[in-house]
């Protein structure tokens, strides 16, 4: 899947909230390959600030930080990412407001 360039034309991942409060991500899996940008932008009338958080920096696909906050957020996938030249799933929470959701980012050869 990643033989060729990462996708340049990828659409960011839509972050809101819901009614009830709780954060919703649009598309809630994203597949990527080594060296692809990921964006996360907020979705609504007003920017709101939110936070992309992972377990740590080794549970990171982005390498150097495991949390990043703002109205967007960037992250590029760094190489090593792909484990065993598998399919690599890495769960991250999207937390906005004190309310986490779970999505997930899978790194593809």
């Amino acid at each position: 899947m990643c033989a060729s360039l990462p996708d340049a034309t990828r659409k960011p991942i839509m972050v809101t909230v819901s009614d009830s409060g709780m954060p919703v991500v649009t598309p809630d899996t994203v597949t990527a390959c080594e060296g692809e940008e990921i964006r996360w932008v907020f979705r609504g009338p007003v920017a709101r600030d939110f936070s992309i958080i992972f377990a740590n920096d080794e549970q990171s696909p982005f390498g150097d930080w495991s949390r990043q906050t703002g109205a967007t957020v960037i992250g590029r996938i760094k190489a090593g990412a792909l484990q065993n030249q598998e399919a690599t799933p890495y769960k991250y929470d999207v937390e906005v407001d004190g309310q986490r959701l779970d999505p997930r980012i899978i790194v593809v050869p």
